[in-house]
């Protein structure tokens, strides 16, 4: 009886060192996985003002370039809290990014609509996204910083890397990833 329950005892506490050392598990710091999150406290540097068009809150980069809306393809987008009637210029600045969350949009066809939802209801085709939320102390009204990847179906959707978000950013904008082992 002795032998039996040392040998339950061991094999919770073998269970219990195995679950243990899961959690302090973190994705690799590699740039090109599209699992690696931008950390709270790296660097967005806009280079450039941009322009952001009337009765709007958001202007899309795509390629180093200002762009339409995504059209399915591969973007990020800057987006700002007011939507008002003038156009609104997004000032050349130094934005702090204060927490990265992973989204995912939801598309649902119906010709000749295309219906973006976050409720996770009937879905077709799906964007995977990051969500910078940014801060600078000169633009309050600026919120954050969006990246997708191309809309597919969601075996096939794919979420950028910090590489694949620089590309959209070009030479816009610059992207310095706070070095935490420091």
């Amino acid at each position: 009886m002795a032998i039996n329950l040392s040998f339950n005892r061991l094999i919770w506490i073998l269970l219990l060192l195995n679950l243990g050392a899961c959690s302090t598990l973190s994705p690799p710091k590699d740039e090109n996985s599209n699992i690696y999150a931008v950390p709270a406290g790296s660097k967005l540097i806009l280079h450039q003002d941009l322009q952001i068009k009337p009765k709007s809150a958001r202007v899309y980069l795509r390629n180093g370039e200002v762009s339409n809306k995504p059209g399915g393809k591969s973007y990020c987008v800057f987006k700002v809290n007011d939507v008002i009637p003038d156009v609104q210029i997004l000032k050349a600045d130094e934005f702090i990014v204060r927490k990265t969350q992973m989204g995912t949009v939801n598309i649902t066809m119906h010709d000749p609509m295309i219906l973006a939802s976050t409720d996770g209801g009937s879905v077709n085709d799906v964007t995977l996204v990051w969500h910078l939320w940014l801060e600078s102390p000169h633009q309050p009204n600026v919120r954050m910083l969006t990246c997708g990847g191309i809309r597919n179906h969601p075996s096939r959707a794919h979420r950028l890397s910090i590489n694949e978000i620089r590309t959209h950013l070009g030479e816009i904008a610059t992207l310095e990833i706070l070095d935490d082992d420091k």
